[in-house]
């Protein structure tokens, strides 16, 4: 079971109730709030099942970006105060929590009408690309630890939907999925220049610090300084264990 749209509405404790009547595992999606934050951590010490996902973008464009980009950057802001609250999450939650971007991948011209009407105008924008060297950046800025990142972002996930320890790990027996980083490594992102199609970024001039510089999936490399080296359909469906 999993809640979306929790931005700017508090996490009630309701949910997690629901939870524990009907015995299924909660899942929130977008959590967006110190009050939400506060309410899982509540339902969890309660030893109901809820876990959460956060978004970045929620965090790293600010009011100043949207203000610059407009509706480039819209449809999600977060206030300061909540922006605290997550950036704490992220360090030591107290519940299982994943990253994701809910990578949206509009074209310019769904978001150009927000110049005029922000309404008519797509949310969302294309971040699967550069989350994961964004939170890379945080880890050379003293924001994160490089062990936090790899649990939210591999292990974290893995566990949650059933796929660990074929997946989110490095040990005998796994799939030998591996990226492998250089944190010293910089690049400025240019949107035009990006793998999704619509070519666009809302961290178009941003400059990255620590970059993922090759990912193997069962031992194959698969990406290398960028670029995509294996043919569509190397990819493989795997079943979680349930």
């Amino acid at each position: 079971l999993s809640c979306c749209h929790h931005r700017l509405l508090p996490f009630t404790p309701g949910y997690g109730l629901y939870s524990r009547a009907t015995k299924v595992n909660l899942h929130i999606l977008h959590t967006n709030t110190a009050t939400a934050i506060k309410m899982i951590g509540w339902a969890v010490s309660e030893g109901i099942s809820v876990t959460a996902e956060m978004n970045p973008m929620h965090v790293f464009l600010t009011w100043k970006d949207v203000e610059k980009i407009g509706p480039y950057a819209l449809g999600s802001w977060t206030p300061p105060e909540h922006a605290e609250a997550i950036r704490a999450a992220w360090k030591e939650a107290p519940f299982t929590l994943i990253m994701a971007t809910d990578h949206s991948p509009h074209t310019r011209e769904e978001k150009e009408i927000g110049w005029t009407d922000m309404w008519q105008a797509q949310g969302g924008a294309p971040c699967i690309e550069h989350y994961f060297p964004l939170l890379l950046k945080d880890v050379n800025e003293g924001r994160l630890s490089l062990d936090r990142v790899v649990h939210l972002c591999s292990e974290a996930p893995a566990k949650l939907f059933g796929f660990y320890p074929q997946k989110g790990t490095i040990q005998v027996g796994s799939d030998a999925d591996i990226t492998i980083v250089d944190m010293s490594k910089k690049k400025t992102i240019v949107g035009s220049e990006i793998q999704t199609k619509c070519k666009w970024s809302p961290f178009d001039g941003w400059e990255l610090h620590g970059l993922p510089v090759s990912t193997l999936v069962r031992g194959r490399e698969v990406m290398r300084d960028g670029q995509v080296v294996v043919s569509p359909g190397y990819g493989k469906f795997v079943a979680p264990a349930r």
